[in-house]
């Protein structure tokens, strides 16, 4: 199974920076009714994983949920609202997120990308495992 990196950067979504532990967690009630999110690749597949890494929020950024494609990438009309056309896969986020800081992750496994600049990289094989107890045991609840 292949893992998958998902940004979210909530002032560009036009949902304010998130300053705490309350803003996090109302943000995350807000993306998680959305069912679907942008790519930048089509090759992901139903039931591959992914992170959700949250960007420009400063200390605040890091991982904050993680979850699992639904479908295979489609073209629709980008958020933008200018009528260009994007990739989109729909997602089933967590119920139960968790936030790992990405000063954590880039100092655990140095040579992932964990701020890109498109949603939808393909997280190293190497560290998939590592992720997955690093989430389970470490991340902190904030919902």
């Amino acid at each position: 199974m292949r893992y998958w990196l998902l940004t979210a950067n909530p002032e560009r979504q036009g949902l304010g920076k998130v300053k705490n532990a309350d803003d996090l967690d109302a943000y995350y009630r807000v993306i998680s009714g959305w069912g679907n999110w942008s790519i930048c690749t089509k090759k992901v597949c139903p039931d591959h994983r992914f992170y959700l890494v949250m960007l420009g929020q400063g200390k605040m950024s890091g991982i904050i949920g993680r979850g699992t494609f639904r479908t295979w990438a489609y073209e629709g009309e980008a958020w933008n609202e200018k009528g260009d056309k994007a990739l989109y896969a729909d997602i089933a986020l967590e119920s139960n997120p968790k936030y790992i800081p990405c000063r954590s992750l880039k100092e655990m496994m140095p040579d992932q990308r964990w701020t890109p600049q498109q949603s939808g990289i393909s997280i190293r094989a190497k560290y998939t495992e590592e992720l997955d107890l690093l989430y389970t045991r470490e991340g902190i609840p904030f919902i």
